[in-house]
């Protein structure tokens, strides 16, 4: 302060656990203290926990799916499955009718599942059972502290032990299963997940955003989700181009390939490259259900696929999505918009006409 440059902060403290709760920090020369050289520094942090309540979900993952495929073949047994749409009436009439008893087999059979947020990937039930054995034993150790020759406290220090043993092994197998399904895709974030520094990336806590600076040369800073949410759609997805008038003058050139229907066969390679436990669009259905009751619902989609072009229809509950924004593993810094990525999530059913129209571009190209 006494060589009037401002540049020499004095007890400012925070620490790592903290920073991911830091809302604002800055200085407010207004409010100076009266003959002193000491500028208030005005630090808000969040401490609200937050949590949100998660409502049970279909644990795809437990289901019998022997019942499952069962119960969807009695409720679609009766669907027509001829190639005879003519009019959107008739197109949307039998999407309804197939993703209604989907949905209604998912919610009747597959168990539900209220998940942790507190769960960690590794995590097994012979963890918990351990577990609990070990915190049992903890008790009745507890229970003899007076008598240190009680075999109680040698049984729960071995336990104890095991159990220690049991997480390493859980956390390395797991690791492990995730480099065997590396690819030339995801190699590189397997390298950014060894590389960088330790974390258990669980943090959803997206901390203030640095925007740059504003004309008047302040800090353009995005510190409520209201404005990190504005932040996040200007990084991620440009300006919409302004419309153009049609031009009716325009002569196209003639087509270079013939168009062809999507085909039952085409509809079944692409179900056979979904990942069955993928996080699912916004209808809750799972890649699973696809990729296991394949034979019952591809009859039925391949009518409203080769509908979609000759009815001219694309359903709105298509085109919806659900974006997630995931950190960029590795990045050293996390006040930037563009150490973040997003991940649109939409229902499997456009998931599944996208990829056959996507294989017949390449193999047209």
């Amino acid at each position: 302060m006494a060589s009037g440059n401002f540049t020499r902060p004095d007890n400012v403290f925070i620490s790592s656990s903290l920073c991911e709760h830091v809302l604002e920090c800055k200085t407010t020369p207004e409010e100076q203290p009266a003959r002193t050289d000491h500028m208030p520094i005005i630090t808000t942090l969040d401490v609200n926990p937050g949590r949100q309540t998660v409502s049970p979900k279909p644990n795809f993952k437990a289901a019998n799916w022997d019942k499952v495929r069962k119960e969807l073949a009695k409720r679609l047994e009766n669907l027509n499955t001829a190639d005879n749409i003519h009019n959107e009436d008739e197109f949307y009439n039998r999407l309804i009718a197939l993703t209604q008893g989907i949905t209604e087999t998912v919610d009747k059979i597959v168990p539900k599942t209220r998940p942790s947020p507190f769960a960690k990937r590794w995590w097994s039930k012979e963890l918990s059972q351990k577990r609990t054995e070990v915190r049992r034993l903890g008790r009745k150790s507890y229970t003899m502290r007076g008598d240190p020759d009680e075999l109680a406290h040698r049984v729960y220090k071995d336990a104890r032990n095991a159990y220690g043993s049991m997480i390493d092994i859980a956390k390395r197998a797991h690791w492990e299963e995730f480099l065997q399904s590396v690819d030339e895709r995801t190699v590189w974030t397997a390298h950014r997940y060894a590389s960088g520094d330790p974390t258990d990336g669980g943090k959803a806590r997206v901390p203030t955003l640095s925007l740059g600076r504003r004309e008047d040369g302040t800090l353009d800073e995005a510190i409520s989700n209201e404005e990190k949410d504005c932040a996040f759609a200007a990084a991620f997805f440009s300006a919409p181009d302004q419309d153009e008038p049609p031009n009716d003058d325009y002569e196209y050139p003639d087509p270079k390939f013939p168009f062809s229907p999507i085909s039952d066969q085409q509809i079944k390679r692409a179900i056979s490259k979904l990942g069955p436990y993928k996080a699912p669009g916004p209808d809750g259905i799972s890649n699973s259900m696809y990729i296991r009751c394949a034979e019952f619902i591809v009859p039925h989609l391949g009518p409203i696929y080769r509908a979609t072009f000759r009815v001219g229809v694309y359903p709105a509950q298509w085109k919806d999505s659900v974006t997630v924004v995931v950190r960029k593993p590795g990045k050293s810094d996390y006040m930037k918009p563009g150490a973040y990525c997003p991940i649109a999530l939409i229902n499997t059913m456009a998931k599944i006409l996208s990829v056959c129209i996507t294989e017949d571009i390449v193999d047209m190209a």
